[in-house]
């Protein structure tokens, strides 16, 4: 009973639907459909012509969209896997990825460090300009500007 309600649904002008009903069953589901029409797919029972018009030659038309359908539903299966290996696979790079940046932020803040321990070295051996040693070069140069004067 079941074969002959599966050659119907993937035979049928509507066996897209089925198809697509087919699909959305757990794997397991999927799996068992997929063998039971396997099966049915591998019988050469041959068809004589009866009173419905179906002939030897509707048969192996049956036969041979049962085996596309087969095929079909087969490589939609290996579409599926390989898309979650694209995904594992895309987890990977991007945690890949995500360290990298992490080691290139380590570094960057470690030169950072460098550079204000540099800068604050520099500040230190700087002279420092206050009011007192800003005034004292006003009188050096006002100095300078008198001795220029007297020559």
């Amino acid at each position: 009973m079941l074969q002959l309600i599966l050659d119907y649904a993937v035979n049928c002008e509507q066996k897209q639907e089925y198809i697509q009903t087919i699909m959305m069953m757990e794997e397991s589901v999927q799996h068992v459909v997929m063998t039971a029409i396997q099966k049915l797919m591998s019988k050469e029972i041959p068809v004589s012509v009866g009173n419905d018009g179906y002939s030897l030659l509707d048969g192996a038309k049956v036969r041979k969209n049962g085996l596309v359908n087969q095929r079909l539903l087969e490589a939609q299966s290996q579409e599926e896997e390989l898309q979650k290996s694209l995904q594992d696979k895309g987890s990977k790079d991007s945690l890949l990825l995500k360290m990298k940046l992490e080691e290139h932020f380590e570094t960057l803040h470690e030169a950072n460090n460098e550079l204000l321990k540099k800068r604050a070295i520099i500040e230190y051996l700087e002279p420092r300009y206050n009011k007192s040693s800003l005034k004292i070069e006003e009188l050096q140069d006002a100095l300078k500007r008198k001795e220029d004067e007297i020559k």
